[in-house]
């Protein structure tokens, strides 16, 4: 593995701007980051217009349009909100195949967060699908009159973490229809190369797709990794408490995966510290690179 070390958290975007280099192939590769390997490409190149921008902050070539939309989960009686951001050009639709990111936000969020990052992703040739997840969303502080003691009970209920699993797959069920029917991404998905990022609840969402394992008393360990997401973005992610759950934890992550924190990026809500934070880097298999 290879840890990046830098004085300040990096903008975002850096993330997957690494992804923007064409490996020329349909299948994730390695793309370069400042001379090391990180392993995310699943994306089209775009270059920087402007030689004086870094490359992983400058907007791609494509317009962005985005759109809202309600999807009814008719199994789990649940809809989803979500904020679906797309690449065009001369007014249209750009042309498929498209690779997707899915956004997954952090405890309290909506299917607004990190609207920037659908934005630039967008403009580099992504379809970016950013989920809403209910009863670990907005509606769960908003009014109340001890709001983040709203959040902590939110972040105790074990059924939270379940339903944004359950979520996750919903959506990457739902890409199958939005391929086939009408409208501005119909035909233009390429389902083969599908992404995923989350910050902090949202990263833990991320990681369990990805392959983390829920290791229960007497060390049975419980898998929901899902193999149509081929790479992870994982920003500032949770761990686990309880002991000796964390060094088998991770170990099962397969996917290559970019790990981003901040050195003071602890929780206001939890245990979780801000050196906790890399604990899911350090104890990745070999496909992993941070910036820390």
């Amino acid at each position: 593995m290879i840890s990046v070390v830098i004085s300040s958290m990096t903008v975002l975007c850096v993330a997957m701007s690494v992804a923007q280099q064409d490996t020329g192939s349909d299948s994730v590769g390695l793309a370069s980051f400042g001379g090391f390997q990180a392993a995310i490409s699943i994306g089209p190149a775009a270059a920087a217009t402007d030689p004086e921008t870094p490359p992983y902050l400058a907007a791609g070539p494509f317009l962005v349009e985005s759109l809202l939309a309600d999807w009814y989960d008719q199994q789990r009686n649940r809809t989803i909100p979500v904020k679906v951001y797309y690449p065009t050009e001369h007014g249209q639709p750009a042309p498929g195949p498209m690779p997707v990111i899915l956004f997954s936000h952090g405890l309290g969020g909506s299917r607004e967060a990190a609207a920037y990052l659908g934005r630039h992703w967008a403009s580099h040739g992504y379809v970016s699908i950013h989920l809403q997840h209910p009863g670990s969303d907005e509606s769960i502080w908003r009014g109340k009159g001890q709001p983040m003691e709203a959040l902590r009970e939110a972040a105790r209920n074990p059924r939270a973490a379940l339903e944004r699993i359950a979520d996750v797959r919903f959506v990457l069920d739902r890409l199958e229809q939005l391929q086939r029917e009408p409208g501005p991404l119909n035909g233009r998905l390429d389902l083969e190369r599908i992404g995923m990022s989350g910050h902090s609840f949202g990263a833990h969402t991320t990681l369990i797709v990805a392959g983390q394992v829920a290791v229960l008393p007497g060390g049975r360990e419980i898998s929901q990794a899902d193999p149509r997401i081929k790479a992870a973005v994982v920003l500032s992610p949770p761990v686990p408490q309880q002991p000796g759950q964390r060094e088998k934890a991770f170990r099962k992550i397969a996917i290559p995966c970019f790990y981003m924190t901040g050195t003071e990026d602890d929780s206001p809500i939890g245990e979780t510290r801000e050196e906790d934070r890399r604990v899911p880097f350090d104890l990745s298999a070999d496909l992993a690179i941070a910036i820390w």
